[in-house]
């Protein structure tokens, strides 16, 4: 009897342990789905997508991403105050030694125009997480001035894009290395990237335009004004840049 009970109580813990780890994959799913469209630039699409999550039974940390990337879409879309209120959000329920909460910690800082404080947060976190392309990621962006000029430092910026780039080749990653390259006037490593990026996805208005860009200023002015002005003519965004370049 005894050895029945306990072949009884290991098949409940089996249950939960298979249960729990059947909606941690269900859950992380749900979020690289949603992940996926932001990475295509639909911030719209995005912010639809992750706001239609029932993410009631999800694990706080889950919730956390969930808030995070909720945070990621708002920022995207010009929203700010909604977009601190989520990143708060997610700081607040996120374990307080999980990487989500470093990260999500650091963005808040940052929204809240606290650049030093969001620096030394992403130093504790790259301490416990020092192959983390995202907190490289972050860092390359502070040193890359969005934050602020009294933080540009462009060789730690292209330090850490570097980084963030070996760590996981995505176009994130990739665009904004290339950035990087163009704003270091390094305008044929630019170019190739962008190329890369350019001929992977011929129909991305903003790859085609990154890939003129970077040909126009490496040398190949007749090509790269061709490619710009191409996407100029049919996407907002694309124009408003095209006309910061050539307005003077």
């Amino acid at each position: 009897m005894k050895l029945f009970e306990a072949f009884i109580y290991s098949f409940f813990i089996l249950s939960l342990v298979h249960c729990s780890h059947t909606n941690d994959v269900d859950e992380l799913q749900k979020i690289n789905k949603g992940e996926r469209i932001l990475e295509m630039k639909a911030f719209d699409k995005a912010l639809q997508y992750f706001v239609s999550i029932d993410a009631s039974s999800f694990s706080d940390d889950s919730k956390a991403v969930l808030f995070r990337n909720i945070s990621k879409s708002y920022s995207q879309l010009g929203q700010i105050d909604s977009a601190k209120i989520y990143c708060e959000k997610a700081v607040n329920i996120a374990d307080k030694n999980s990487f989500i909460y470093f990260i999500t910690k650091a963005e808040f800082e940052l929204f809240n125009h606290q650049a030093s404080n969001a620096i030394e947060t992403l130093v504790n976190a790259e301490k416990k997480h020092p192959e983390s392309e995202e907190v490289a990621k972050l860092f390359s962006l502070i040193y890359s001035g969005e934050y602020g000029e009294g933080y540009f430092d462009l060789q730690k910026a292209e330090k850490y894009a570097v980084h963030a780039f070996r760590l996981k080749n995505n176009n994130s990653n990739k665009e904004q290395l290339g950035s990087i390259y163009f704003d270091a006037e390094k305008y044929n490593l630019a170019t190739k990237i962008f190329k890369e990026m350019y001929f992977q996805e011929p129909n991305n208005n903003f790859y085609q335009f990154y890939y003129g860009q970077a040909l126009f200023f490496d040398g190949k002015e007749s090509k790269g004004f061709q490619l710009m002005k191409g996407v100029a003519d049919k996407n907002d965004s694309c124009k408003i840049m095209f006309d910061e370049i050539f307005s003077n």
